[in-house]
């Protein structure tokens, strides 16, 4: 949960410094992160972690810290901030899973959020450039804190995303117990539905195990789920495929509700930017255009040239489309898809291709000096 506690911190902060108590916002800030713990804990009988930074994304990150039951102050000020954020690893920032992770890594040499300022340039010449802008405002703190406005929504749109309870156990692993307690947590979860007047096509199971991983299964249905009984034919499955296991939480959530409509779909439901059409009619010409491209290797271009087809892999029409003059040699007739595919991974092998990597039709060059065949396809 993210809770925006300026207003009520500069409120307190007023009042103490109005009784000439010496203090600062955050100071005070930290005192009022302290409470909600305790509140937290006194109302559910649950801890709970919390950090307080200059935004949402630094917040995040900063709860991890001291986890379990504890509070982190993220440094303020720009070179305190940076000095404690940049040996952090990568993986830190919201938004970079494990397949981007990988490429940044193999590809970059990226490691550390430090590591993006370091390699920028290589960035901004061979990854799209909303992905660059990503990093570079990730890598340096800097995040959107605006919360979700469905107020321009359609009417009998649902904005909720997603609804779910959770159960705490101090070490279960009885599978019967959990069967009963998953029963129990949809029975919940159905009731709340009800009162909502949800109805729901995807089920979430999320099991925190003893040494605190946390695993998550979704399941989704055809048909609308609406009573406890449908909940709980999609994530029994679900639980006993990780069974046997010993839990300290489990939870079930339910989303892709009726009528459900996303924050960025309520922004704008009816007018059409001229962004928006720019990047469809340029994403058709790419598509158009994606042939086939040359690469040349070392000094002596012309005798060795890797012609590599993502669309147009076949060699009689690449040797014709290059060579206009030249015929086409006799051949078999055109391979399939999958086959010109398995023709392209072939290839791996040749010296040239060796020093690139082709993520979904593109070339760019790696710059961490991998000698891996295999082609890293970027997500």
């Amino acid at each position: 949960a993210k809770v925006d506690l300026t207003e009520m911190v500069r409120a307190r902060w007023r009042e103490q410094r109005d009784k000439g108590v010496e203090t600062t916002e955050y100071e005070v800030a930290e005192g009022v992160l302290k409470e909600l713990r305790g509140e937290i804990y006194q109302v559910t009988k649950l801890t709970a972690s919390g950090s307080v930074a200059a935004n949402f994304m630094l917040a995040k990150i900063g709860a991890d810290v001291n986890k379990p039951n504890g509070q982190f102050m993220v440094p303020r000020g720009r070179e305190a901030l940076l000095s404690w954020f940049s040996e952090l690893s990568v993986r830190k920032i919201p938004g970079i899973g494990k397949v981007t992770e990988r490429v940044l890594k193999e590809a970059f040499n990226i490691y550390k959020v430090k590591d993006v300022i370091l390699n920028k340039t290589q960035l901004n010449a061979l990854m799209e450039a909303r992905t660059v802008r990503f990093l570079m405002r990730s890598a340096l703190g800097i995040a959107n804190d605006q919360l979700a406005d469905y107020s321009n929504a359609p009417e009998n749109s649902v904005a909720r995303q997603s609804l779910g309870a959770e159960r705490t156990f101090r070490g279960e692993g009885v599978p019967v117990a959990l069967r009963e307690h998953l029963m129990k947590l949809c029975e919940k979860v159905s009731k709340l539905m009800s009162e909502k007047g949800l109805i729901a096509k995807s089920v979430i199971v999320k099991l925190k195990k003893v040494d605190f991983k946390v695993l998550t299964r979704q399941a989704n249905s055809i048909n609308y789920l609406r009573t406890a009984e449908d909940l709980y034919g999609l994530a029994k499955p679900l639980l006993d495929k990780e069974l046997p296991l010993s839990l300290r939480l489990m939870g079930v959530k339910v989303g892709k509700f009726k009528g459900q409509i996303s924050y960025k779909e309520a922004k704008d439901k009816t007018q059409r930017r001229l962004t928006s059409f720019i990047a469809k009619e340029q994403k058709q010409e790419n598509k158009a255009d994606l042939g086939l491209e040359e690469v040349g290797a070392g000094s002596d271009s012309s005798s060795d040239v890797v012609v590599i087809g993502f669309k147009d892999a076949d060699p009689r029409q690449a040797a014709s489309k290059q060579h206009p003059n030249m015929k086409a040699p006799p051949g078999p007739p055109p391979a399939s898809a999958k086959r010109r595919k398995k023709d392209v991974e072939k290839q791996a092998d040749h010296p040239t291709l060796k020093r690139f990597l082709h993520p979904k039709g593109k070339l760019i060059s790696p710059v961490s000096g991998s000698t891996k065949d295999e082609p890293i396809e970027l997500d």
